[in-house]
């Protein structure tokens, strides 16, 4: 009874090790396997970017509408709405440092 358990156990181990290299695989429609998770990687940071740079554009003019609402109507100085800029700024930012990260994935030259 003992032997049947370990064999058991021991033929579980073996198929799960080769289980990962069946998955690895492409599927025969071409679509599967790693080329697919790595072209789903690659659009899922495309898109990311994408929306980052949207939304940095949005960002970057709410700061500066602001800022000068502050100094045209409320007579604030430059310096009281420096934080402002400044965030509106490294927020509106994050779009090129996305760019940078992911500037070798655009049109396909994607090496996973």
């Amino acid at each position: 009874m003992e032997n049947k358990t370990v064999l058991s156990l021991v033929f579980f181990f073996v198929l799960m090790m080769l289980s990962v290299d069946v998955y690895a695989q492409a599927a025969p429609g071409g679509t599967g396997g790693f080329k697919g998770a790595c072209d789903n990687v690659v659009l899922f940071f495309q898109n990311f970017e994408t929306l980052l740079k949207a939304v940095s554009v949005l960002v970057v003019t709410v700061a500066i509408v602001f800022a000068g609402y502050q100094i045209a109507f409320a007579h604030k100085r430059l310096s009281d709405v420096a934080p402002v800029l400044i965030g509106g700024l490294l927020i509106g930012g994050a779009a090129a440092i996305a760019g940078w990260f992911t500037a070798g994935w655009t049109g396909g030259a994607t090496t996973c």
